[in-house]
């Protein structure tokens, strides 16, 4: 009786099952990823174990094997077109553009745990891209990161899920926004408790013609940071998504100032009246910087965006020594501000609370004040959060 069985497949033993199917004959079976080395050819055969210790193996055959190869039209091996690229502006006219086009691509046919990799990059620009596999009758999986521009606009990020393409031509559109059209939209991942996420995914999304399309999309960086050039003339939906955490999806205006995203699950910490506080939550503060010069006016302003009920949004603004030098609160509007001079105060603490019906949260923001501005020279310096749970 067979007790167990291997394939030995180009000198490699692999995990394989045997059934039996009537009198002593028996079915053998092994899923495997063809290894790249196996080209042109690869040895193979099975190996039997029986019960009392026997080990025996089968005739040895040889299975002819072919590459796989993913190029630049035109170029390589050859084969059918899978996927092609085009530019478009992100704007009224929409006008059909060209750019130039730096690509990193991971493709397989199996499960991935053996994949193959294209670098291709073009620096002049071109109206269109379109990319070729061999062999021509099979499908692919790739992943691909795509940073595209031309001399009218700031560079992209395509950098979408995984792709399935197949010898029937995928059309991608990809946008651009001429610079003086935009702006840089900064966002940054937090846990409830403020502390960064990072290696975030992000897909932005406008709707054009009624068809919500990818405008940008990506990773955010070490420190939970991602910067989008946007249009602040439309309304965009963005998606940040990361495993263990919930997947918080909202709408927007870009604007220059940071935007903040909670990322609800993951490490989540009890909080209030033993709640957890949600997703689909980000908060903007103003002044985004921490330095301010002194005896100026400033407008310090709190801005929450939610997809629950916000029930409550306070903003307490004192000084180092406790001094009250500003206050605002709402129990129905999601936005307050107030212009509050600096003096010859040396530090602000503003302390920013919002609600819903079964949780809270508080954030604190420190400035500092000087005779002569100082301002920010890092993105690190501008977000100063600390949260605490109330």
């Amino acid at each position: 009786t067979i007790s167990s069985v291997e394939l030995i497949y180009n000198g490699t033993a692999h995990s394989a099952t045997s059934t039996l199917t009537v009198d002593n004959n028996y079915t053998l079976a092994s899923t495997i990823d063809i290894p790249i080395t196996a080209v042109p050819s690869a040895e193979w055969f099975w190996q039997l174990h029986f019960d009392g210790g026997f080990v025996t193996n089968t005739s040895a055959n040889t299975q002819p094997v072919g590459p796989i190869n993913l190029s630049i039209f035109g170029q390589g091996i050859g084969g059918l077109p899978y996927i092609n690229f085009t530019f478009q502006n992100e704007t009224t006219a929409e006008e059909v553009v060209s750019a130039t086009f730096s690509s990193t691509w991971s493709y397989f046919l199996g499960t991935g745990a053996i994949n193959k990799t294209l670098s291709f990059v073009n620096a002049s620009e071109n109206f269109n891209y379109s990319f070729q596999f061999h062999p021509q009758n099979r499908s692919i999986q790739a992943g691909l990161s795509v940073d595209y521009i031309n001399g009218e606009s700031q560079q992209r990020t395509f950098n979408p899920a995984l792709l399935t393409l197949t010898n029937i031509t995928s059309f991608q559109t990809l946008l651009l926004l001429p610079t003086s059209d935009g702006v840089f939209q900064q966002f940054v991942t937090v846990k409830n408790n403020g502390d960064p996420v990072d290696n975030v995914d992000f897909v932005i999304n406008r709707s054009i013609a009624g068809v919500p399309t990818e405008v940008a999309s990506g990773i955010t960086d070490s420190s939970g940071f991602a910067t989008v050039f946007l249009n602040p003339d439309f309304t965009y939906q963005a998606v940040f998504s990361k495993t263990g955490f919930a997947t918080n999806s909202f709408t927007f205006i870009p604007s220059n100032q940071l935007r903040t995203i909670t990322m609800g699950g993951g490490e989540i910490t009890a909080i209030g009246n033993g709640t957890t506080i949600a997703s689909n939550t980000s908060y903007t503060i103003l002044p985004a910087n921490t330095s301010l010069a002194n005896a100026t006016n400033f407008i310090f302003s709190f801005n929450v965006t939610s997809s629950q009920t916000i029930t409550l949004i306070s903003m307490n603004i004192t000084n180092a020594s406790g001094f009250q030098v500003g206050f605002q609160s709402d129990t129905s509007a999601t936005i307050i501000s107030q212009t509050i001079n600096t003096g010859e105060n040396r530090t602000f603490i503003g302390t920013f609370n919002f609600a819903t019906a079964n949780e809270s949260i508080t954030v604190t923001k420190v400035w500092n004040i000087g005779q002569q501005f100082v301002g920010d020279y890092s993105i690190f310096r501008q977000f100063s959060l600390y949260t605490t749970y109330g």
